[in-house]
């Protein structure tokens, strides 16, 4: 039982993204299109439903902390979950979209 204490920390940690500042514009606009009022926040939404809930209380450690307490959620967006397979015989490849769920939020 010792053994599996450190691996599942190692498993957990990493799985939440850092607080980045809302880009309502794309991935193409300017870096200073962000929004300075609301952030986002994810995490990877895959795996047993305890780990799934561990990372979800992680992101909501990170906002927390982001806002020195009080935040808002204005939206909470799950994406991800794609996957395709391309070419055929030998030449086939495989791709897999990560599901994530994504928190907008703003300190109040």
């Amino acid at each position: 039982m010792k053994l599996w204490t450190p691996l599942i920390a190692i498993f957990l940690s990493g799985c939440v993204s850092s607080v980045k500042p809302l880009n309502d514009y794309g991935e193409y606009a300017p870096t200073n299109a962000s929004s300075e009022e609301w952030f986002t926040v994810s995490y990877l939404a895959e795996g047993a439903s305890f780990v799934q809930e561990s990372r979800r209380k992680d992101a909501y450690k990170k906002m927390y902390e982001h806002c020195d307490g009080k935040y808002e959620l204005r939206d909470s967006v799950r994406s991800g979950g794609d996957s395709a397979f391309i070419g055929s015989g030998e030449n086939m490849s495989a791709f897999y979209n990560s599901k994530e769920v994504t928190f907008v939020f703003r300190c109040v």
